[in-house]
């Protein structure tokens, strides 16, 4: 049921982005984001300044987190860390935005880029961050297949995975939802503020995954919207 859901959903986004966005596979893959990010390293070298802070999407701050909140108040409470996948972390500072604003808060950082990570653990100084060079679509080939994240966060991934088409994107988040423990949260900005196509993808993806589907919400910032799960 979950491959049907996910097949009808993919001729409908394929239809309607087509025009807009034209073939455009290339962002789906880490060789595409791994020549962005050795570029911008090149630039930055030849510049003589440490790796800036770059987002897609949009620069979310501490209020834009409430979502994990309360499991990471929930994880404090039992005097546990509070562990985060942030996956597609280019040179991001979500992960570090994240390790602030929650104490007992642990980040593994991923990107698929080695470029990406070399700048990230170059310049990023959290002591609760980590940063390592992992494909988001092999995830469980570095964590294990067992639930050991509270929380999995990604900016602007599931857009990029979905060039690929929709089951590239939909085993990403299909790995997530079995890396989280349950309470553990789903957490996705996406520069789609068409919610509603969002979550029928979210939902096909999710599909008999502990509940995930039946908690899905979504929260619009202008341009940009926060889709959230809790397993």
């Amino acid at each position: 049921m979950r491959t049907d859901r996910l097949r009808l959903w993919s001729r409908r986004w394929q239809v309607a982005h087509a025009e807009l966005r034209g073939p455009a596979l290339f962002f789906a893959t880490p060789a595409y984001w791994e020549a962005e990010f050795s570029a911008l390293a090149e630039v930055d070298a030849a510049s003589g300044r440490r790796a800036p802070v770059r987002e897609w999407v949009a620069k979310l701050e501490r209020a834009h987190l409430d979502a994990l909140a309360s499991c990471a108040a929930a994880q404090a409470a039992r005097g546990s860390a509070f562990r985060v996948l942030h996956a597609g972390c280019g040179v991001s500072d979500l992960g570090e935005v994240i390790a602030d604003s929650f104490q007992h808060a642990v980040v593994d950082n991923i990107d698929a880029s080695a470029s990406a990570i070399e700048a990230a653990k170059r310049d990023r100084l959290s002591a609760r961050c980590r940063w390592r060079q992992v494909d988001a679509l092999h995830v469980e080939s570095a964590f294990g297949s067992e639930p050991c994240f509270d929380a999995v966060v990604d900016k602007g991934l599931v857009d990029s995975l979905l060039h690929g088409g929709a089951f590239v994107a939909a085993a990403y988040v299909q790995a997530a939802a079995r890396l989280l423990r349950p309470g553990g949260v789903f957490f996705s900005a996406s520069d789609e503020t068409n919610t509603e196509s969002r979550l029928q993808f979210l939902g096909a993806a999710m599909h008999d995954q502990d509940g995930l589907a039946e908690s899905l919400a979504a929260s619009s910032h202008g341009h940009y919207a926060v889709y959230t799960a809790v397993k």
